[in-house]
């Protein structure tokens, strides 16, 4: 068995729930924006990473990022897609490093570290670049006795045009300047009294001279400090400004686009985020707070290309970032989320960190049991689609999440079938042409329909219909008669106490004709009915799964023209591939860790581009999302991509939701009172790899239980619709392509 239980490389998807805020779903179910993130790539730390720092720190053109940790700095090299090298770690001389930035303190062109040491002695360590992205031995600076610098920032404070050190001292309530004697010397440093327990620091011009001004967050006064630079690097007293509970982070940036600083403060025992305008002096307007899920750390920039600054928020209690994203003059939206790192992110920054031209990308640390560095690079295109609001068709009682799409009464419009567990039926909506369907067509089957599928099982050009009755053991098939109407179903035994719960078509031994796969979950088995050609099928054949299959899924796995299977098991949370011998015949199973424990739904489909299909495993507990499987080409998979993509994830398709000729993953979610009932979007880049999901309402009632999902342009306008089965309602909700 290939189970792997390592920590997935990407995981991404905007953190929703009924409660709260960050979701909104309009009247058309717009999708909320057009920003997005292709997910996270975490590299881990050994321990307690700072805030990242960015920089091109070997002169390669690519940004690179340091971070610092108690005893050392450990500086990641872009391998120039995105991705990070290997760490090297160069010594402070100190055993509490707790923040670092980058910047040319030499002149010699080449980015060096600034290192604030939080010890009781108070230092920063100056660690010069050879040249090559490798650094000279730490050289220590005091800060001032026992000062206990939490945060460092480098500016040319006196405007001499050599950059100083600026560190938050949160022992002594004060800042300390360290001013470049030439050749990244700083042998005295000046202090500047602020309030009670600095513990951020941010430089920038706020008072509109030229010269940088110093602000502060005070972690125990709840206020933030600005000092304005009265010239030559000193400053005057400080004027502060009362802020929410426990600021413990400052950025500095044109939030109203008027050409004048403000500044966004991380309140972190208020969970949200205070800006606080500029008057146009350095004077501040008092703050705006805006809520965010958790808030311990803020940074700024324009995250969507529309022009105005942005600000992402490092969530610390809830394993994501909150984007605030800006709706002109300094208003903020309400908060998007995206999963970053694994619980414990607590420092932010923004930088390019893929080297497209654009500073959008978002590096992020976690700590605590996490200690890893999270990197998300922005996809954010300005291709937006949506979806009308629902419209229910009814169906029977109880309708299963698998439904079969086709013809059926060969009118030219899409028709609709889907099984009915509760009560025994099949029904038969018969679409009308305008994206909807017509009352539906009800059949008898037998006891627990559970899936459906569809294929021209006698080859008089009209397609059958097979349903999976897990009560009874049965496989029945109907078949067309021919305008819409289907003979009495014949019955085909699987095996006493198989349970059938799911079922698909494909050529199995290429002789031209449909044949059955069925998932056989209570004696971990899939079955393949043979056709014989008319209509008629071979006893089942069965093959060993995982425990519990639930879903499964045809397609050409390893590229030699046979149709395989993959099949998502519950009970062991596995996904077993098991591939053709070319006759009908299957080889045992490859195992692959599910990357869930409660796989509910598996998809095939070609996500990159090169030919082969990746496997798609969806999760159904309630942090679960889409696990994307890349194939290696050879009908081999590698470790899962995940996506988290909305509370109790149910089934998913592939296709083109955008239109954009890339698939797409859509996924119904919501199948419990109290949270969203809706559909994610998963837009794909054409390379394998998913922006952050949209998402759109698709529940008509409170109680939705939303099951399945399917795509298929109904309307005739070549645009792909949405079909999304509502069992508690008994109904297809359709959401038309708008």
């Amino acid at each position: 068995m290939m189970k792997n239980n390592k920590a997935m490389l990407i995981y991404q998807g905007l953190l929703v729930a009924m409660a709260l805020p960050g979701l909104a779903f309009s009247p058309c179910a717009q999708a909320v924006n057009t920003l997005s993130f292709a997910g996270t790539s975490d590299y881990y730390v050994n321990s307690a990473p700072s805030t990242p720092a960015i920089g091109d720190l070997n002169g390669d053109g690519k940004a690179d990022w340091v971070v610092a940790i108690p005893n050392a700095v450990n500086v990641r090299f872009s391998d120039g897609k995105g991705g990070y090298k290997p760490p090297i770690s160069y010594p402070t001389k100190s055993n509490a490093s707790d923040a670092v930035a980058i910047g040319d303190l030499n002149g010699d062109g080449k980015l060096d570290l600034a290192v604030a040491n939080g010890d009781y002695n108070g230092s920063v360590s100056v660690l010069l670049n050879n040249g090559i992205g490798t650094f000279k031995a730490a050289v220590i600076y005091t800060t001032g006795s026992a000062t206990r610098p939490q945060a460092v920032a480098i500016s040319d404070v006196n405007v001499d045009g050599k950059p100083d050190i600026v560190t938050a001292n949160n022992n002594t309530n004060n800042v300390s300047v360290l001013i470049n004697k030439g050749a990244g010397t700083f042998p005295t440093a000046a202090q500047y009294v602020v309030d009670t327990a600095p513990s951020a620091i941010a430089v920038s011009d706020i008072s509109g001279d030229g010269k940088p001004d110093i602000a502060t967050a005070n972690s125990q006064a709840n206020t933030v400090s600005v000092l304005i630079n009265s010239g030559a690097g000193t400053y005057k007293p400080k004027v502060s400004y009362a802020v929410g509970s426990t600021p413990q982070s400052v950025a500095i940036a044109d939030v109203t686009g008027d050409g004048k600083a403000d500044l966004a403060v991380a309140n972190s025992s208020d969970n949200n985020i205070g800006v606080l305008v500029n008057k146009g002096t350095g004077t501040l307007k008092p703050a705006v707070n805006y809520t965010t899920e958790c808030a311990s750390s803020v940074a700024a920039a324009d995250l969507n290309a529309d022009g105005s600054v942005d600000l992402a928020v490092a969530c610390q209690d809830r394993g994501s970032v909150d984007v605030l994203l800006n709706s002109g003059a300094g208003l903020f939206k309400s908060f998007v989320s995206f999963a970053a790192g694994d619980r414990y992110p607590a420092g932010i920054v923004i930088g390019d960190l893929d080297a497209d031209g654009k500073a959008n990308d978002l590096a992020v640390s976690s700590t605590s049991n996490d200690n890893l560095v999270s990197v998300l690079l922005n996809t954010t295109t300005n291709q937006a689609f949506t979806f009308l609001s629902p419209i229910a068709y009814s169906t029977g009682s109880g309708p299963a999440g698998s439904t079969a799409k086709g013809d059926f009464n060969a009118d030219g419009k899409p028709d609709l079938a889907i099984a009915n567990s509760n009560d025994g039926t099949i029904s038969v909506l018969f679409g009308n042409n305008i994206g909807g369907y017509l009352p539906p067509v009800t059949h008898a089957v037998g006891n627990s329909p559970s899936s459906i599928t569809a294929g021209d099982f006698n080859a008089d050009g009209k397609l059958d219909l097979a349903v999976s009755l897990s009560q009874d053991n049965i496989v029945g098939v109907l078949l067309n008669q021919g305008g819409g109407a289907f003979n009495p179903i014949a019955k085909y035994a699987v095996g006493t106490g198989s349970t059938p719960v799911y079922l698909a078509t494909g050529d199995f031994n290429a002789d031209g004709k449909p044949d059955l796969a069925v998932a056989l979950s209570t004696t971990g088995n899939v079955g393949v009915l043979l056709n014989k050609g008319t209509g008629v099928f071979n006893p089942v054949a069965k093959y060993t799964a995982g425990a519990g299959p639930n879903a499964l899924a045809v397609g050409d796995v390893d590229g030699d023209g046979k149709v395989d299977l993959a099949v998502a098991n519950a009970t062991d949370g596995t996904v077993s591939v098991l591939i053709n011998k070319g006759t009908g015949t299957f080889n045992p199973s490859v195992d692959y860790y599910a990357g869930t424990d409660n796989p509910v739904h598996v998809a095939l489909g070609d996500l990159n581009g090169d030919g082969k299909p990746e496997l798609v495993v969806t999760g159904g507990s309630a942090w679960d999302g889409v696990n994307v499987f890349l194939n290696n080409g050879k009908g081999l998979y590698y470790d899962p991509i995940a996506y988290w993509i909305g509370y109790y994830p149910a089934f998913s398709a592939i296709g083109d939701a955008n239109n954009d000729g890339k698939p797409d993953i859509v996924t119904a979610y919501g199948r419990y009172y109290g949270t969203d009932k809706a559909v994610s979007v998963l837009q794909g880049s054409g390379n394998g790899i998913f922006s952050s999901p949209m998402y759109y309402a698709a529940g008509t009632s409170p109680y939705s239980y939303l099951v399945g999902v399917s795509l298929g342009d109904l309307n005739a306008d070549g645009k792909a619709d949405l079909s999304v089965v509502d069992s508690y309602t008994g109904s297809v909700n359709v959401l038309l392509a708008h």
